[in-house]
């Protein structure tokens, strides 16, 4: 099927079902997912998986990443460490321990296996979770940045644990390369602050100018795209990238009128065309 037409059917559909259960007070992505499985080879399989749907999913999770990022500052998540990580714990590495355990005992599965089925079952989505969060306005309550945050450092343990098992050698590859991101990412959040006056007046000029929400608006996906890479290189899921780069960005700094007009553009591509066509 051709990739427009593909793309017609997953969106128009999957808008549909969502309003459709928006309307009797369940949630959006519940009828986006249906519309997927409706479509695709489960049911009617009017929709096949191709390269291209693959790619603009991977394009759609990275905006829909990008916004939950924008949505959360590091003193949301700073602040709450010892909260997300009993979460991280209780949620993830201890189910998925419990799963590796059991599988060790099934034939012909070795504990390799064991492992990648384990953290197949208890990886979190940070997907659905985001777009859930983001749905039912956590995202600015302790709550809500305790679920992200858990699900974040479940994800970087995960694929981790992943990328070991595909080479070994790769430990202190990763260990390093993780240290030394994160400490760019903290050494730019303080930056950005100590001299949030003067990153506060360069977005004041460009809130008054025509080309200004449209130059921030490609800067962000910019910086978006260099973290998410770096990410990628690393041999961590590049969605994680996104995130971090989407959390360096805040109303403080840009000023809130301005971070509502940015953020506004931001959340109608995703509501109205990354998730619905994502799930």
């Amino acid at each position: 099927m051709e990739i427009i037409i593909a793309l017609l059917l997953l969106l128009g559909v999957s808008l549909i079902m969502g309003e459709i259960f928006e309307k009797y007070n369940m949630p959006g992505i519940v009828g986006n997912i249906l519309a997927g499985l409706i479509l695709g080879p489960a049911i009617m399989g009017v929709v096949a998986p191709s390269p291209e749907l693959s790619a603009i999913a991977e394009v759609s999770l990275f905006f829909i990443i990008l916004l939950i990022g924008l949505e959360v500052t590091t003193d949301l998540i700073t602040k709450n460490i010892g909260k997300y990580s009993v979460f991280t714990f209780t949620g993830f590495i201890l189910p998925a321990a419990v799963i590796a355990a059991f599988f060790i005992f099934v034939p012909h599965i070795n504990a390799v296996g064991s492992i990648i089925t384990a953290i197949a079952i208890g990886i979190p989505s940070i997907s659905i979770i985001s777009v859930l969060v983001l749905k039912y306005r956590l995202i600015r309550h302790s709550d809500g940045s305790i679920i992200i945050a858990s699900t974040v450092i479940s994800d970087i343990i995960a694929f981790s644990i992943l990328a070991v098992l595909s080479n070994g050698s790769k430990v202190l590859y990763i260990a390093t390369a993780l240290a030394i991101v994160f400490l760019a990412l903290f050494i730019i959040d303080a930056a950005i602050k100590k001299h949030a006056f003067y990153v506060r007046k360069f977005f004041n000029r460009m809130s008054l100018t025509d080309s200004g929400e449209r130059i921030t608006f490609g800067l962000i996906i910019v910086a978006g795209l260099i973290f998410a890479s770096i990410f990628q290189l690393i041999g961590i899921t590049y969605v994680l990238g996104a995130f971090f780069a989407g959390m360096l960005i805040y109303d403080t700094i840009m000023g809130r009128k301005f971070y509502r007009r940015v953020s506004r553009t931001f959340k109608r591509i995703n509501y109205s065309f990354f998730i619905p066509l994502f799930f």
